[in-house]
């Protein structure tokens, strides 16, 4: 009974080992196949994630683009401001000047005017015309100048809100 025993139990034991190892490398087969996988998803998410870097640059570099035109569309408009601030400087100085010489002209029409006096007059009353020829002119820049910065403030504004908006 003693020499049937071990055979029966070595080959018990080899049939198991077998079996062991036929299971082994499924399970090794099984584990290359997953790592396979893995390494697939792996590398995918890693493409994603560096379409979705450049993505996030590229948008970066759009929001300082415009940040950049809109601190140049400030500037302009500051400049604007400064012009037509300066205009209406002009403006109220040549009303001033309108505003003298038309005293000066009620102050010779109170008297009698003598021929050289009359002829002074006429010269007043012409440099006067020019004179208010002049201001009216500079009435139609300043208002042209004006409705102009005021449309381009609007559609600026306007493009800002969009643009932001949009992000």
């Amino acid at each position: 009974m003693g020499s049937l025993n071990p055979p029966t139990i070595s080959s018990s034991f080899y049939k198991l080992h077998y079996f062991a190892k036929e299971e082994g490398s499924t399970l090794i087969l099984a584990s290359s196949e997953q790592i396979e996988s893995l390494q697939r998803h792996l590398a995918s998410l890693q493409n994603e994630k560096q379409h979705l870097e450049q993505e996030c640059e590229k948008l970066n570099l759009e929001v300082a683009s415009i940040h950049n035109r809109k601190s140049k569309v400030k500037d302009q408009m500051r400049a604007k401001y400064h012009d037509n601030s300066e205009l209406r400087e002009e403006n109220s100085t040549l009303h001033g000047r309108i505003t003298v010489l038309e005293k000066m002209l009620a102050e010779k029409e109170e008297g009698l005017f003598p021929k050289p006096l009359q002829k002074s007059k006429e010269e007043l009353e012409l440099h006067y015309e020019i004179v208010r020829e002049e201001h009216a002119e500079s009435l139609v820049v300043v208002e042209n100048e004006k409705n102009d910065i005021a449309s381009k403030t609007t559609d600026l504004q306007r493009t800002l809100e969009e643009r932001e908006g949009a992000y």
